[in-house]
């Protein structure tokens, strides 16, 4: 990566500045990963994003629940999604004898890029514009 990522902002400056983050973060995970870097490098790696995910998730949702937000089970589904799906890849990872041979980067890549980038596009747009009422 090593590139900003480019994605349509919520114009919610909270939301924006996590996001940017999120890439920042994406982008050392992806390094890591590419790098072949000791297990523990790309496990703490893993973990910091996890937690910073989840504070981000945990934010999302108090607003939803807060605000009455008429979609939040929809959006609350998307974020299982993408927690059960990166900690099913964390897993895989853990289990990887080689990690210099683990097969799945391209996934982490596509999950923490693109899926993320279609959700603010999509549903955490909509939860702005709602909060901005």
């Amino acid at each position: 990566m090593g590139k900003p990522v480019d994605y349509d902002k919520t114009g919610y400056f909270t939301f924006d500045a996590q996001h940017q983050e999120l890439f920042d973060i994406t982008d050392d995970l992806c390094r890591a990963l590419d790098d072949c870097r000791a297990k523990g490098d790309v496990n703490m790696a893993f973990s910091f994003y996890e937690n910073y995910i989840k504070a981000h998730f945990d934010m999302e949702e108090s607003l939803m629940k807060k605000n009455g937000f008429p979609e939040a089970s929809d959006h609350l589904k998307e974020h299982r999604f993408f927690i059960d799906r990166f900690k099913e890849l964390i897993a895989s990872f853990e289990k990887a004898e080689d990690p210099a041979n683990w097969n799945r980067v391209e996934e982490v890549r596509y999950l923490l890029i693109e899926w993320s980038i279609s959700h603010i596009a999509n549903d955490d747009k909509r939860l702005s514009k709602y909060l901005k009422k």
